[in-house]
């Protein structure tokens, strides 16, 4: 599988949880990155997730991204749903 290094920031005490994670679960930084990547898209391997044509993504993008978490931006369209409004 082709790869590509690349360069991210985070906030040093996220990173701290991401190397404590990562140690604990025997990865290295990268894989436990690289995998946390394949949970949030919904794959059950890295190969699956980079085989797909593109992965599931919900419809708007930029509404979604306004959540740290999947569960929030659910919770919000079910909501939202409930009361007869469109997303």
């Amino acid at each position: 599988m082709d790869s590509k290094v690349i360069s991210i920031s985070m906030p040093l005490g996220m990173l701290d949880r991401v190397d404590e994670a990562a140690a604990a679960s025997y990865q290295t930084r990268s894989n436990f990155i690289r995998m946390a990547l394949v949970e949030h898209f919904g794959a059950e391997s890295q190969y699956e997730l980079t085989a797909r044509s593109a992965p599931h993504m919900q419809n708007d993008k930029k509404l979604f991204n306004m959540y740290d978490f999947k569960q929030q931006y659910e919770d919000y369209k079910n909501e939202v749903e409930s009361e007869g409004k469109a997303i």
